[in-house]
């Protein structure tokens, strides 16, 4: 009986393609890009009402039996009918400089099976898992795969995982000429000074990429929800793994504190600065014109280094009505604070006019104060001149800014600090200290607050997209939150399945 089923393998060898066992290594070998969990048959089962939510009729075709059928195409076999449906199932991508490949990584549940579907992919096992592809690119995942893909929990939801190092080495003059691509497109739309702000986000980002060892990216959805999570893992002892190890998650205890408003756009949360102080406030500064300007740049800094780095925020703008914001801010040294908020607006005592986009921006500092509650309340004027600007920017501006000016007010006061624009400061300020109505999150804000208290997120933003076009059905509410709590840098976008069909052209 043994000697049969020998011959019966043997059999399969020859007429099914090729097979053999690797050992395994947990280092990425150089040419893996990225790597996909597709998870088992049940993870894509979850997935069902998602995809129904946004196109009815759709979940019939979310199989596991067709997604393998469709794998299968990719690798070269006939099929996948060997691999475990109730194991997670991977497709792992690479790029060796002349080949980018494909192989499927799965567990075997009827070896036969899988070796008769192989046609000409090559077939490697080892405990009880297979990887099916072109015989070099088997050669050179299998080992990884079977000491690090394999033995990973089952995900349950579908996950993709780029090894960013070896994405960097193959792709970086492909990066560079993109970066400076989008900072000529800049260029001729905005002029140097959108082209100088778009290169400082740009740097910034490249940066997070370069201190990365891994970007994943997850897909977490429901009936209701779809949200993208982006993970930065970070390499040991970079700029950013310090960064990430200065964060802690926030309670948003300050948005509740901000006046009661119907505000399609929130901001809130706790965020350290650390290692990336310094580009933070070079981005601040282009605000400013080219070259920024020192003196405020500095006088900012010193308001930071006064604060706690807890914050809220609620503003209104966008279809017809004019701007208004209020926030609040924690100080951990009121007098520090005051004296560069001073800083600041002894800079504008004169008034200082500055240049960006073909926009002259006015600042000037109020020269009275007002007081409110036994809280001094400082200020100065905006002013805009839109008579260089391009058609379409004069009319959003003016759409926020009716008049062309607009006033802020701050003060601090009980361990905070206020800045608003176009709302009532003393019922802020009224707000603050209970003594008049607050802000109470419910609806979707409600369970977007919920849902970043559950990840321990430290920033969470939430806007209406109604603010920026009228979309049916009533308010679109999406968040976007930043987190760290498991060593790792997230950055989240939710939104409802509603506003998903929109995007898709559903009705």
């Amino acid at each position: 009986m043994r000697s049969f089923l020998g011959c019966v393998v043997l059999l399969g060898l020859i007429v099914s393609g090729e097979h053999a066992e690797a050992k395994g290594s947990g280092k990425p070998p150089a040419s893996l890009i990225a790597s996909v969990a597709l998870g088992s048959d049940a993870t894509l089962d979850t997935l069902k009402p998602f995809v129904d939510a946004i196109k009815p009729g759709t979940s019939p075709m979310l199989t596991g039996a067709m997604v393998r059928s469709q794998l299968a195409s990719l690798v070269g076999a006939r099929s996948l009918d060997g691999l475990d449906g109730s194991a997670a199932m991977y497709v792992l991508i690479t790029d060796d400089g002349t080949t980018v490949g494909q192989v499927i990584v799965g567990k075997v549940k009827d070896e036969k099976a899988l070796l008769d579907g192989a046609g000409t992919a090559r077939v490697s096992t080892q405990r009880g898992w297979a990887v099916i592809g072109a015989k070099p690119i088997v050669d050179q995942v299998a080992g990884f795969a079977f000491a690090s893909i394999a033995p990973a929990p089952t995900p349950t939801m579908p996950t993709a995982t780029v090894y960013v190092p070896n994405a960097l080495v193959r792709y970086r003059a492909k990066i560079a000429s993109s970066r400076t691509s989008m900072i000529t497109a800049m260029t001729a739309s905005g002029g140097a000074d959108l082209a100088s702000m778009t290169t400082g986000y740009l740097d910034g980002l490249f940066s997070m990429l370069e201190d990365s060892d891994r970007l994943v990216v997850t897909l977490d959805a429901t009936k209701d929800l779809g949200a993208f999570d982006l993970a930065f893992v970070p390499r040991a002892r970079s700029r950013l793994a310090a960064f990430v190890a200065a964060q802690r998650p926030s309670d948003y205890a300050l948005l509740a504190r901000l006046p009661a408003a119907g505000a399609p756009v929130i901001a809130a949360g706790h965020l350290e600065s650390g290692p990336y102080r310094q580009g933070m406030l070079d981005v601040m500064g282009q605000l400013y014109g080219r070259g920024g300007a020192k003196d405020i740049i500095t006088a900012i800094s010193a308001v930071m280094k006064a604060s706690t780095g807890d914050f809220a925020m609620t503003m209104s703008m966008g279809a017809g009505k004019p701007m208004a914001m209020a926030q609040l801010f924690g100080v951990a040294d009121r007098t520090r604070a005051d004296k560069a908020i001073d800083a600041v607006l002894g800079s504008f005592k004169n008034g200082r006019t500055f240049e960006s986009m073909n926009i002259s921006t006015t600042i000037k500092t109020l020269p009275a104060t007002t007081e409110h509650d036994g809280v001094t309340v400082k200020g100065y004027d905006v002013t805009y001149d839109l008579s260089k600007a391009p058609a379409a920017s004069r009319a959003s501006i003016q759409a926020s800014f009716p008049t062309g000016t607009t006033t802020a007010r701050v003060a601090t006061f009980d361990r905070v600090g206020l800045l608003t624009m176009g709302t009532d400061t003393d019922a802020a300020i009224d707000a603050a200290r209970g003594k008049a109505p607050q802000l109470g999150p419910t609806g979707a804000l409600a369970e977007f607050l919920a849902s970043s208290r559950a990840h321990k997120d430290s920033v969470l933003f939430a806007m209406d997209l109604n603010m920026v076009g009228k979309l049916p059905g009533g308010a679109r509410m999406v968040m976007f939150t930043l987190g760290f709590a498991d060593g790792s840098s997230h950055m989240r976008f939710t939104m409802p399945t509603s506003v998903i069909r929109s995007f898709a052209g559903q009705p």
